[in-house]
C-alpha cells in the first residue's frame, strides 16, 4: 500500500470517528434540551438548535469520510491492477 493510499485511509477513518463523536454530542444536546423543557427551565431551545446543528455537521463529516474512503479504494485498486505497488 502506498503512502498516499494509507494517508487517505487514515484521514477517512479520522473523519468517521469525528462524525461519530459529533453524533453522540448531538444526541446528548437534544436529550438535555428535552429534559430542560420538561422542567420548564430556560435554555432548552438553545440545546435543541445545537443538537440539530451538530447532527447536520455529523452527516457532513460522514459523507466526506465516505467520499475519501471511496477514493482510497479506487487508488488501491489502481495500484493492484497496474502493479504500481505490491
Amino acid at each position: 500500500m502506498s503512502s498516499t493510499t494509507k494517508d487517505l485511509y487514515i484521514k477517512a477513518k479520522g473523519l468517521r470517528n469525528s462524525a461519530g463523536i459529533t453524533s453522540v454530542a448531538a444526541i446528548a444536546s437534544l436529550i438535555t434540551g428535552a429534559v430542560l423543557k420538561k422542567q420548564n427551565k430556560s435554555g432548552s431551545w438553545a440545546f435543541f438548535i445545537a443538537g440539530i446543528g451538530l447532527n447536520i455537521w455529523s452527516v457532513h463529516l460522514r459523507k466526506h469520510s465516505s467520499e475519501i474512503l471511496r477514493r482510497t479504494i479506487w487508488q488501491r485498486n489502481t495500484e493492484i491492477l497496474f502493479g504500481a505497488i505490491p
